[in-house]
């Protein structure tokens, strides 16, 4: 397939910005918008003895930011994380400090729900009236930080409050007092990530494009790329597709009323997320697919079953009956027909055997109806609505489905 003079433009565009766009520690490491990565980070930042050797600066600076009067005793002050003493809850920061407790939930997507604070609050509760015992104590002194994702996100159950934004500033203003040259390197590049990853809305970097849309000129010309910058890229658009999905439809993401999740959580590796319930026949789901022949330009048909497949780059929301006969699909077919069956068509959905060309199989042997969400390198925020409105789609078939039986 030759390339169009625009097409040949753009890949030089982007191959001159791989090279004003260095890759940083926490790029390789794909770690997106990872709550328990940035807890870690943040962690060492405010301990008074960390390697950066700013003592208590950055902790200061932070209480000072959510209208906290700092404790005694607060250069001695000890620092943990994921803290689980309390088996009602997880803490991601505690700071002991003399006869104080403070305690930081961090958010780095979604937001806090009342649930999840009384549960810790009544914690901390607990812990200063004495009936619950913690090592360090005892306490008469407790507060309680939310350091949240979503500026627009102000619970009125949440008394100090602090962004992302605010915090990243104030980090940054330490680092020219920090000790150790490889220790101002690493927090700048925390820095720089934080605010691409936690502050941004969705983006795909100059390689993930140029990987994805251009791989034959990519290997004509030799261009050295690091492939985890595509799955890292991926990890941000599916994360976002999580949560929105968490806040519509908490029990299909948290695995309750009968629904099994496959993935509980979105890492750089994962191609795919599945969705079934109890009770469905065996193979029945709701599927993402977000590999890596889908995602890139070329041929993705893998097979006379897969032509109808797009050659675009894309990501695949699919309802999938896997293993089964062509009659239990016709089953299938006959129980969504109706207004089931001209909803998905109306949402994207393709029914995948009326695209099959003929003389072929007249079926796939895995996806039924098949939505393929075109990769939107201007825009990746149409990505991330049209997996989100193919997943809503397919969710309204749940109780069609629960009576579908073989």
């Amino acid at each position: 397939m030759s390339e169009s003079s625009d097409s040949i433009k753009r890949f030089i565009d982007l191959v001159d910005r791989i090279g004003d766009d260095a890759t940083g520690t926490f790029d390789i490491l794909g770690i997106g918008k990872d709550e328990r990565a940035h807890t870690r980070m943040l962690a060492w930042l405010l301990r008074p003895t960390g390697s950066h050797g700013v003592g208590t600066t950055v902790l200061l600076d932070l209480l000072s930011e959510a209208a906290i009067q700092p404790p005694a005793g607060l250069d001695t002050a000890t620092i943990s994380t994921f803290d689980r003493q309390s088996s009602q809850t997880e803490l991601d920061v505690v700071i002991e400090s003399g006869s104080s407790l403070i305690v930081i939930e961090i958010k780095t997507q979604g937001q806090l729900g009342p649930d999840q604070r009384d549960r810790q609050v009544d914690y901390l509760k607990s812990v200063v009236a004495g009936d619950e015992q913690r090592s360090g104590g005892p306490f008469e002194r407790w507060e309680y930080i939310y350091l949240s994702a979503d500026p627009s996100h102000i619970p009125d159950y949440v008394d100090h409050q602090v962004g992302w934004d605010a915090l990243l500033n104030l980090v940054a203003a330490q680092v020219g007092a920090v000790t150790r040259d490889t220790d101002a390197v690493r927090i700048r590049e925390w820095i720089r990530f934080a605010r691409t990853h936690l502050l941004e809305s969705e983006r795909l970097s100059p390689a993930t494009e140029l990987q994805l849309a251009f791989p034959a000129l990519v290997d004509q010309h030799d261009v050295n790329l690091d492939f985890a910058t595509v799955r890292s890229d991926r990890q941000q658009l599916l994360s976002s597709v999580w949560q929105s999905l968490s806040e519509a439809h908490p029990a299909v993401t948290d695995g309750e009323e009968g629904w099994d999740t496959s993935r509980s959580r979105i890492e750089p590796g994962t191609k795919y997320v599945r969705f079934s319930k109890t009770g469905w026949p065996s193979g029945l789901r709701f599927e993402i697919q977000a590999t890596g022949q889908r995602m890139t330009a070329g041929d993705n048909h893998s097979g006379p079953e897969n032509a109808y497949r797009t050659r675009i780059p894309h990501i695949e929301v699919t309802l999938t009956y896997s293993g089964s006969d062509e009659q239990e699909r016709d089953r299938l077919l006959s129980h969504l027909a109706g207004d089931n069956d001209e909803s998905l068509r109306n949402s994207g959905f393709d029914l995948i055997r009326d695209t099959l060309p003929e003389g072929g199989p007249q079926f796939n042997g895995y996806h039924v109806y098949s939505k393929q969400v075109p990769i939107d390198f201007s825009n990746p925020e149409q990505t991330v609505a049209g997996i989100r409105q193919g997943l809503a789609s397919l969710l309204e078939l749940e109780q069609s489905l629960d009576h579908f039986e073989v």
